[in-house]
């Protein structure tokens, strides 16, 4: 299911914009690439001092240390309010268990340090964390009494580096300078300095292949800009240069773009300005606007991803898919609708409706067709189309999760949990088994397959629980998950060596 639902502080994602079918969208000049560029469009890398202090003490508990190479289960939890990131191996026996550093602190006061898996490179072996402070949201501090930093943990080996302070040399005062140069009654140096300190620590992005790390930052410029970090040669590029602050970054599945939503204010019915930067730094060009409230969500293939509108009343409305390599925006449902899920081979998209029922649509030739009956056990669960492919129902209205469906990563069983109650199917949705989680553990939040496909972990709201396949074994290995608002991932597969 992907109906959005969003309510965070203040602020309200409420999208007023549409956009014509299979119209290009026209760049508008408020972000551009850095201006430091060498001839051949390389970005000249920026200089940053880089150091580290010794290695903490690692304090692990006494559980099963890690057994295997990995692939590891990633996840947080919370012991005695610390948090802490846990390895488990796949079969959930062993564990390694790091405290996170104590630096990190309440950013701001209407938010506290959540914990999220885009903090963590996809190979397990670093943490990005915030130090420091950028100030109190709705007022400005004092001259040179802020020091927000972005730092790294090497979770190897329990060593802190400093990657870079984030803030310009004259702040909070840029924003003075900056509302001048805008010169728009309704962009203010308070306006302009809430947007940059309710998006500063949210824009962060691991590379899908770890090698960097997109990051907001304001060291050189009145507002916040997009800037990467070479893991490998330590240096640290920016890549566009604008006006507004960016408040969320999602890197494109091939690793080579980087989509970024940026505003001017905060606020009710607040939208994105979506831009695309080529992570060589060659081009930056204007997408959408739109109520990308976190970022992007379902991606179609390396380029190409999916945004809707919302509003109160109407709801979720306007399916269309983006491709960020020639800005083409096509509209492929215009009216309102419940959920929307891909089937995992990424061809067809079920989108749930009330005025005309459940409607498939492919994703190649965008052909509209009236989705068959659903296959009767279990009921809503899967349907069959004409040439028999099986595409899986996960759309719930609302996020209740009341049920979830996964596909193994061998595509040779389906997991269905219903609440407490699991079942899975082979791939033609026959029933090879049914079991039952031991206790009520709250509200389900996923299924998360292991790599082989040897088995599974249900996560629910507090509790871990790890189950093998076929043989049905379910047992608890963590109670302390922590508990966040769904928009933030706790849990991922690292590759472990």
């Amino acid at each position: 299911m992907r109906a959005k639902s969003i309510a965070l502080a203040s602020v309200t994602a409420l999208l007023v914009l549409g956009c014509n079918a299979l119209a290009t969208v026209t760049p508008v000049p408020t972000e551009s690439p850095a201006p430091t560029v060498r001839p051949g469009g390389t970005p000249e890398p920026i200089a940053t001092q880089v150091f580290s202090t010794p290695a903490p003490t690692q304090t692990l508990t006494p559980e099963p240390s890690l057994r295997t190479s990995g692939p590891y289960f990633v996840y947080f939890r919370q012991v005695d309010w610390i948090y802490q990131l846990v390895m488990m191996d796949a079969d959930g026996e062993g564990r390694k268990i790091f405290s996170l550093p104590s630096e990190i602190a309440d950013i701001l006061p209407i938010k506290r340090f959540d914990p999220d898996m885009k903090f963590v490179s996809p190979d397990g072996k670093w943490l990005a964390f915030y130090t420091g402070s950028a100030g109190s949201y709705g007022g400005m501090p004092v001259s040179g009494t802020s020091d927000l930093a972005l730092n790294l943990l090497d979770l190897t080996t329990g060593e802190k580096q400093v990657v870079t302070s984030l803030l310009s040399k004259n702040y909070p005062d840029n924003f003075t300078e900056a509302a001048g140069k805008l010169n728009d009654p309704y962009k203010t140096a308070e306006s302009l300095y809430d947007a940059f300190t309710y998006g500063i620590t949210q824009a962060i992005a691991w590379s899908p292949d770890g090698r960097y790390l997109a990051f907001a930052g304001q060291m050189e410029g009145l507002s916040s800009d997009l800037y990467v970090y070479d893991m490998k040669t330590k240096a640290i590029r920016r890549l566009t240069s604008g006006d507004q602050e960016l408040q969320w970054i999602s890197w494109s599945p091939d690793g080579k773009s980087i989509v970024h939503g940026s505003v001017f204010s905060v606020g009710a019915g607040m939208t994105f300005d979506v831009y695309a930067a080529a992570v060589d730094g060659t081009s930056v060009r204007y997408i959408s606007t739109n109520s990308l409230y976190t970022g992007v969500e379902d991606w179609v293939d390396s380029h190409t991803y999916i945004e809707n509108d919302s509003q109160n009343g109407p709801g979720n409305y306007g399916l269309r898919l983006i491709d960020i390599n020639t800005g083409r925006i096509t509209r492929i449902w215009d009216g309102s609708f419940l959920g929307y899920t891909i089937d995992p081979n990424r061809k067809w998209l079920a989108v749930a409706t009330l005025e005309s029922g459940l409607q498939l649509i492919n994703l190649e030739t965008l052909e509209q067709i009236t989705a068959p009956d659903p296959l009767p056990d279990p009921p809503d669960t899967f349907l069959r189309t004409e040439n028999g492919e099986i595409i899986s129902l996960d759309m719930q209205p609302f996020e209740t999760g009341d049920r979830k469906i996964s596909l193994s990563p061998d595509s040779k069983y389906w997991a269905v949990a219903m609440n407490q109650e699991v079942k899975v199917f082979s791939s033609d949705i026959t029933l090879i088994d049914e079991f039952s989680v031991p206790a009520y553990s709250g509200a389900l939040r996923n299924i998360e397959w292991r790599p082989d496909s040897s088995g599974l972990f249900l996560i629910y709201e507090t509790d871990l629980y790890s189950m093998t396949i076929p043989e049905g074994i379910i047992r608890l290995v963590e109670s302390d998950l922590v508990d966040v608002d769904p928009y933030h991932r706790i849990f991922m597969w690292t590759t472990g060596k």
